[in-house]
């Protein structure tokens, strides 16, 4: 910032001579500034005498713009102690998980004298890349490597692999799948049975269908719906977690916890039962 301050004497002094003295003084700061006899009196009407009033002002350095990152999916938090929060997703082998947008740098920015002032460099983003994760060849992308569901473990982004079956299991399906947990984007539905070794996750509803896990646990976002003459069947090694449940026989190693009611049905748990309130009910 470049301050002017006016003697006592400045207010009588010709326009022409206080104009004269004014870019005389720039000259010497080595300033090239064009004031007309005009602007100097308003600059003059607006100071009083003995006090600094600002003439010209330089823009600081401008601030680069910092890369940034963006989830192209939901990403499930794996917390400790708390197992794994948020919506849980799964994808296809090569999906997009996250992008990366790159920082641009300031504009140029100069001081009075014309001097370019430096500014700082803009902070890049990290794609956070974990297990079963590769990045695109251009560095931008973050792929999966694997059908798998999508985690985010100390704030890297992983994929879990999983035997993945996008949409329903179709009335009457038999799936046995071993090894690898199961992640079924839609319902069981009618008569279908599906049978694993490892963790089931059912993101839609069980429809008079079977489904077994006989070392682990089996997860259904929606409802256990059965009949009279077809119940729904859910046996598992480790727990069960389920909507509203009606016409249905569930079996757990451990623990049951119900997300809403339990209707016409039969629960089994070497552990304990629990409503969606996290209370104990038998």
């Amino acid at each position: 910032v470049l301050d002017i301050c006016f003697g006592p004497e400045a207010p009588s002094m010709a326009p022409s001579l206080l104009l004269g003295l004014v870019q005389m003084e720039l000259t010497a700061l080595g300033l090239k500034l064009s004031l007309d006899p005009a602007a100097l009196g308003t600059l003059l009407q607006a100071g009083t005498s003995g006090t600094w009033t600002p003439l010209l002002e330089a823009n600081g350095p401008a601030a680069p713009t910092d890369g940034r990152l963006e989830l192209l999916v939901p990403v499930a938090v794996v917390a400790a102690h708390q197992g794994i929060q948020g919506q849980r997703h799964a994808v296809s082998a090569g999906t997009a998980l996250a992008r990366r947008r790159p920082g641009t740098p300031a504009r140029p920015s100069f001081d009075l004298l014309g001097r370019g002032m430096l500014s700082r460099q803009p902070y890049e983003a990290r794609l956070p890349r974990g297990p079963n994760t590769v990045v695109s060849d251009d560095g931008t992308l973050l792929l999966a490597a694997c059908d798998g569901e999508v985690r985010l473990r100390n704030l890297l982004i992983e994929v879990t692999p999983v035997h993945l079956h996008k949409g329903d299991v179709p009335a009457g399906t038999t799936l046995v799948l071993r090894r690898l947990p199961v992640f079924v984007m839609g319902s069981v539905l009618g008569n279908a049975r599906l049978e694993a070794d490892s963790e089931v996750y059912i993101r839609g509803d069980v429809i008079e269908a079977h489904v077994f896990s006989h070392q682990s646990s089996i997860i259904v976002q929606g409802s256990v719906v059965g009949s009279s003459d077809s119940p729904c069947w859910l046996q598992a090694g480790g727990s069960i977690s389920c909507g509203a449940t009606r016409h249905a026989l569930l079996m757990a190693g451990t623990d049951v916890r119900l997300l809403a009611q339990a209707r016409q049905s039969t629960l089994r748990a070497k552990g304990n039962v629990y409503r969606s309130e996290e209370r104990r009910v038998g």
